[in-house]
């Protein structure tokens, strides 16, 4: 039998309920409004309150014009707090390889079926800056645009699950050590990755689908096979057979 909701829990339950129905930034109502509402105590209320809070889902003002305001978590802050507690639970760098690989080539499989024209003419316009660049990158730069590819086809993608799973792997990305970095120190990586991610954009503008997830699985498997390299030279030989064997198993999406 189902333990019953105590009374904090079924008010957050109905907070949040109530907030998917309205606009960010809209009120809720007052603290004595929401108490005749829900016919609790300020105490239960003011618990449950906090638990919505928490999730970024709510705004408590408090004074003249104060109230319980609606509250959108921002992508961008969702995705830095996941990769926090990614990090703080010690995620490694080939973990995040491993993650990569099958979210990039889906989300670059279902960008080559974009028809919006804004989202295109962006694509072109990223692609010809990058080929207008010379060989020497800063790693920042590189870093950078490899953020805004990112973002860009995520959005040309349409599914905002894989764009924001995406956003969280490179959030982990940046805050790894330096040392571990595989484009640290090695500018002949970072032209062979600009040049992959180039074709990319290409197969995904000529709206190619399997050809783009040809390209994206490229992309990641340049990195996996950078990462083993780097793992075997710092003498982590058993670690690279395990990433290897893992990402040996990983098929491409299926179109179904």
């Amino acid at each position: 039998m189902a333990k019953p909701k105590s009374a904090v829990n079924a008010v957050a339950d109905a907070m949040r309920n109530k907030i998917l129905t309205m606009g960010d930034g809209q009120l809720l109502g007052s603290e004595e409004a929401l108490l005749a509402e829900f016919g609790v105590s300020r105490p239960t209320l003011r618990q449950a309150a906090s638990l919505v809070a928490e999730q970024q889902l709510l705004t408590v003002k408090r004074g003249v014009g104060g109230g319980y305001f609606a509250r959108f978590p921002d992508a961008r802050a969702v995705s830095r707090s996941a990769a926090l507690y990614l990090k703080i639970h010690r995620a490694e760098v080939q973990q995040i390889v491993l993650a990569f690989m099958p979210i990039r080539v889906e989300i670059a499989r279902l960008a080559a079926h974009c028809e919006d024209i804004e989202l295109r003419r962006k694509l072109a316009q990223f692609v010809e800056g990058e080929e207008a660049l010379a060989d020497g990158v800063h790693l920042r730069d590189f870093l950078s645009a490899e953020r805004r590819f990112n973002a860009l086809i995520g959005e040309m993608s349409g599914n905002k699950a894989l764009s924001l799973f995406l956003e969280i792997l490179l959030d982990l990305a940046a805050m790894v050590d330096r040392q571990q970095d595989m484009y640290t120190g090695r500018p002949e990586r970072v032209r062979a990755y600009r040049a992959g991610r180039n074709r990319l954009a290409q197969e995904i503008l000529a709206g190619d689908a399997e050809m783009a997830a040809l390209a994206a699985r490229r992309c990641a498997e340049m990195s996996r096979d950078w990462l083993l390299q780097d793992i075997a030279e710092r003498g982590e030989s058993e670690l690279g057979e395990l990433v290897e064997s893992d990402w040996s198993k990983l098929p491409l999406p299926s179109n179904d």
